[in-house]
């Protein structure tokens, strides 16, 4: 018996599921065809950048942020749940960390139901102590590179006294 790759299973019943949920919906086969919903392209890593793949690698400050905001984030490498079958009992995994001056960019992914890319751009005093939520995308798997560039270049916005 051949193994279906998963992802193909769900290609499969989201092109079944959905012309039948409304007749206004088409998919396109060719639009779909060469997808894998959750690998990540490899990122060029944009200049003035530093990248980092281990959480220690975050101010402590920035890593309490990040874990209040998202829990716990296994290891880019190391098995999560990308799907809603819980087999780890993790599922977020860190994609990469990136850093230009005091902007820092978590780009994550989040298994479940819905697989999804969260990523987070944060702003960090010159001390690392105090930190800023500054945006947040979902992107697909696709788009994980573009728009964390994006986010690593967004400016904060400045509160103006009135």
């Amino acid at each position: 018996m051949k193994k279906v790759p998963l992802c193909s299973v769900f290609t499969i019943a989201l092109a079944v599921a959905l012309p039948a949920a409304s007749s206004s919906v088409t998919i396109s086969h060719a639009g779909l065809a060469g997808i894998s919903f959750d690998v990540i392209p490899g990122c060029h890593l944009p200049a003035g950048v530093v990248a980092h793949t281990d959480e220690k690698e975050m101010p402590a400050a920035l890593r309490d942020a990040v874990k209040q905001k998202l829990g716990y984030l296994v290891p880019p490498t190391v098995p999560f749940d990308a799907t809603d079958v819980a087999m780890t009992g993790h599922n977020r995994r860190l994609i990469f960390i990136w850093v230009r001056g005091s902007v820092w960019v978590v780009a994550t992914e989040q298994g479940g139901r819905v697989y999804n890319d969260p990523i987070l751009a944060y702003q960090l005093d010159p001390k690392g102590l105090q930190v800023k939520l500054v945006a947040e995308r979902i992107a697909a798997p696709n788009t994980v590179c573009s728009t964390a560039e994006e986010l690593l270049n967004q400016r904060p916005s400045v509160a103006h006294a009135p």
